[in-house]
């Protein structure tokens, strides 16, 4: 009998070639149909191993960091589990999700509570996070500003023009 599905232990013993030009979506999607399998069957270990060929396919995807830091815990292996939640609140702040790093980082100090790097990471996020809520007002009034003086210069006679752009300056 010739099985035509994926099977999770396949995937693991017989990595894909992922992250190579050649790799195909049907590839990616056998390794996610793996990964739900061992997710399914409580196999938290194996579910790491297809996580990391999917990270390997697609870097910059954050639940996958986020996953398998939930999965390594499951394992119990806390500290890949710590490193996963760092790489994904890494991701999340060169991306300027800084809430989504924000919540990510009370992940790690809820797992490891006394952590003083997300600890430190944690207030300088919530820092900036403050700094750009306080600067929001300024910079949404000084765009209606410019809007208003454009449109009255663009609706008014030329020799108006010349006294309006003469203000806005």
């Amino acid at each position: 009998m010739v099985r035509t599905d994926p099977r999770p232990e396949d995937a693991v013993r017989q990595p894909l070639n992922t992250g190579s030009p050649t790799t195909t979506a049907s590839e990616q999607n056998q390794l996610t149909e793996a990964l739900s399998k061992y997710v399914g069957l409580g196999q938290w270990k194996n579910a790491v191993q297809i996580l990391h060929s999917l990270i390997y396919v697609d870097p910059g995807n954050t639940q996958y960091y986020l996953r398998m830091g939930d999965y390594s815990l499951k394992a119990g292996d806390k500290p890949a589990a710590i490193q996963c939640y760092y790489k994904a609140a890494e991701l999340y702040v060169d991306g300027g999700f800084s809430v989504k790093a924000i919540g990510t980082y009370k992940m790690i100090l809820k797992v490891l509570p006394g952590e003083t790097l997300a600890a430190t990471l944690l207030e300088r996020e919530e820092t900036q996070k403050a700094r750009v809520m306080k600067e929001e007002p300024k910079h949404s009034e000084l765009l209606k500003r410019c809007l208003q003086s454009y449109h009255e210069v663009t609706t008014l006679v030329p020799e108006s023009a010349r006294s309006v752009l003469h203000h806005v300056t």
